[in-house]
């Protein structure tokens, strides 16, 4: 009689549906929006630990700014662990090849500690500026593919400030970030407790899981990161050529020091690439270097950190976007709501990993424009191991087989035809597809509360007798 009953209710709470609920009895709608909307903004604002800020930023200037990557985090959650997950393989490679550099130093170095100050020259179309103000560049390492922290030896050459004073700047400890941890793993383990028992879930709390996976992945690369500092180590042009005289003599020849700011450095560059840009100098004790301003596509024809950060971010997407296809077959309270929960899921799963493949398909027709990693396979096929013969020859034939000579030939100019093509494609696709298909999925996440399957306000059994945090 009572497995009936229980049977009988737990039917009941499946099948009947309820507007917006109050707590006394049950969890209530504005629990669920509470519990939502805190992790949320966990998985946002308390997880960021941004760069080192310029000397002239304002507290309100670094407010904004952290507001906007809070957007940025809401948005786009991906991107944010993308980025942190590419500055903790920079701080990894400084940390792998000093023995005697710590993490914290190590991060120092990634998150712009290191400044060269110069002389900020007047800009003519901004009335009463003046020269002679100094405007900090962050010291950074880079070789000729753009690859940053390239080589790290150099760094102990001219000093590091000690792991005490950076750590007395530190905002943060391991305690908070354990909050952190703790409080959104809380929520995580409720949604799976309650998908055991046959709980409903409403839209809003898979949306939130999607950014939990997210902030645990952040708050891993970023826990050694300090947060909120306002310390740098300044260089003077004599200390900048050592670095330079350093790192030319390392397993690095083609290793350059470069200064720039958070995104875009600007290079030393070799001679001949010099040439085609305007150059400043920077002081005769620096033995002449020049700065010119960095444009790793142009260049070099691709930026490896935005390429690291692109595949990872769409590898990410494509996994926040599976996470709302687990609601595919939850009680929709209309059949527009369900069918474009499907579409809009569907969307934000497949369109990053298309993408990507997009994306590599432009790096491959680059590579075979040239054609001379196929037209000259056979003048190296005796010289090369047995394994890159067969390579070359397979590719060989792949290039003859699909007449692969008029791709090339259509190909042209990347800069000119294809590449700018394919380009705006990405981010016609970006911004007339993912963002709204983003965007209708949390409407339909709060829409949901109009009419929710009554199961959704039943809490855990065993969840009700444990202390939340």
């Amino acid at each position: 009689m009572n497995v009936t009953t229980s049977t009988s209710n737990s039917t009941n709470a499946t099948s009947e549906r309820l507007g917006w609920t109050e707590t006394p009895n049950t969890r209530g709608s504005i629990d669920i929006l509470y519990t939502c909307l805190s992790t949320i903004f966990l998985c946002s604002w308390t997880v960021l630990h941004l760069n080192i800020p310029s000397c002239s930023d304002t507290s309100k200037k670094i407010f904004l700014r952290k507001l906007k990557w809070m957007g940025i985090a809401i948005i786009v959650p991906e991107f944010v662990t993308a980025l942190a997950f590419n500055q903790w393989k920079q701080a990894w490679t400084i940390k792998r090849r000093l023995k005697t550099v710590s993490w914290t130093q190590a991060w120092f170095c990634v998150s712009g500690g290191l400044r060269y100050s110069e002389i900020a020259p007047a800009d003519p179309n901004v009335p009463g500026s003046v020269e002679g103000k100094y405007r900090p560049r962050v010291i950074l390492f880079c070789d000729d593919k753009g690859r940053r922290i390239i080589p790290p030896e150099a760094i102990p050459s001219i000093g590091l400030p000690s792991d005490d004073m950076i750590k007395a700047e530190n905002k943060t400890d391991s305690l908070s970030q354990l909050i952190v941890v703790l409080q959104v793993s809380w929520f995580t383990v409720q949604c799976i407790s309650r998908a055991a028992e046959n709980l409903p879930i409403s839209q809003l709390e898979i949306g939130t899981v999607a950014y939990v996976g997210c902030t645990m992945l952040t708050t891993a690369f970023w826990w050694y990161k300090p947060l909120d500092i306002r310390l740098w180590k300044s260089y003077s042009d004599s200390e900048v050529a050592i670095l330079d005289e350093v790192g030319s003599g390392l397993d690095s020849p083609k290793a350059q020091i470069c200064l720039g700011y958070y995104r875009l450095p600007n290079f030393v560059l070799p001679s001949e690439v010099r040439a085609k840009y305007q150059t400043n100098r920077t002081g005769s004790q620096n033995g002449g270097y020049e700065w010119v301003e960095y444009d790793g596509e142009d260049l070099f024809g691709f930026d490896g950190n935005a390429i690291r950060e692109s595949v990872i971010g769409s590898i990410l997407a494509s996994l926040l976007g599976s996470i709302h296809i687990a609601a595919w077959n939850l009680q929709f309270s209309t059949k527009f709501e369900k069918y474009a929960w499907r579409i809009g899921a569907l969307i934000v799963t497949i369109l990053p990993i298309f993408a990507l493949g997009l994306g590599y398909l432009i790096v491959v027709v680059d590579l075979m424009r040239p054609i001379r990693w196929l037209g000259k396979v056979s003048d190296n096929a005796t010289v090369s191991p047995p394994w890159n013969q067969r390579t070359e020859s397979m590719k060989l034939r792949l290039y003859h087989r699909f007449h692969l000579e008029k791709l090339v030939a259509a190909w042209g100019t990347p800069k000119d035809r294809l590449g700018p093509f394919f380009r705006n494609c990405f981010f016609a696709l970006f911004g007339l597809l993912y963002c709204p298909a983003r965007w209708l999925l949390i409407q339909l996440m709060f829409n949901a509360f109009k009419s929710m399957p009554a199961g959704v306000y039943l809490t855990v059994q065993w969840a009700e007798n444990i202390l939340h945090i």
